[in-house]
């Protein structure tokens, strides 16, 4: 489990750095391969949020930017390496990331938040399939972080051999 979870860190860095900046970033600074991805993503994927941008989307990539980003490169070498102080930040790592999956994913069901977003109509998924495709693209980033989450709330030392904690008396 922490391998996986040191791979899925890593593995995070350059969707980040590539797909979600953009949506912060000048379009100068982005690679032409990076904004054809993009576009891409979102005619074929149907990601409204992505085509758009809306303000409360760039706050939460802002988000991702000044503290997931960071957290991993500590999560991958804390997890590769067994290192217990990780459990914290792992927590609240976890916490947010899935915090912020609910509006996302709130957005892609409501027909009615997706309209306000004013997308491009090719980027507009309609059918329950459309929507399910674009839900399973964003769900590693609420199953693992939930996941990640419930595992330090109950385990005591995060990569080590153990039982789950004891309750203060």
């Amino acid at each position: 489990w922490e391998v996986a979870l040191a791979v899925f860190f890593l593995a995070h860095v350059p969707t980040t750095l590539l797909v979600d900046m953009q949506c912060v970033l000048p379009e100068e600074v982005v690679p032409e391969f990076a904004r054809a991805a993009l576009r891409w993503e979102t005619v074929f994927l149907k990601d409204p949020l992505m085509a758009t941008c809306p303000p409360w989307f760039r706050s939460l990539v802002v988000c991702e930017a000044v503290f997931q980003l960071p957290f991993f490169f500590v999560g991958a070498y804390a997890f590769a390496l067994g290192k217990p102080w990780i459990r914290i930040p792992a927590l609240v790592y976890g916490a947010h990331t899935v915090t912020t999956l609910v509006p996302i994913l709130h957005t892609f069901w409501s027909d009615e938040a997706i309209a306000g977003l004013g997308a491009p109509e090719e980027t507009v998924p309609k059918t329950f399939q459309q929507k399910l495709v674009l839900t399973s693209l964003y769900a590693p980033w609420v199953v693992v972080p939930l996941l990640l989450t419930l595992r330090m709330a109950i385990w005591a030392y995060p990569g080590r051999a153990g039982t789950p904690k004891e309750k203060a008396p």
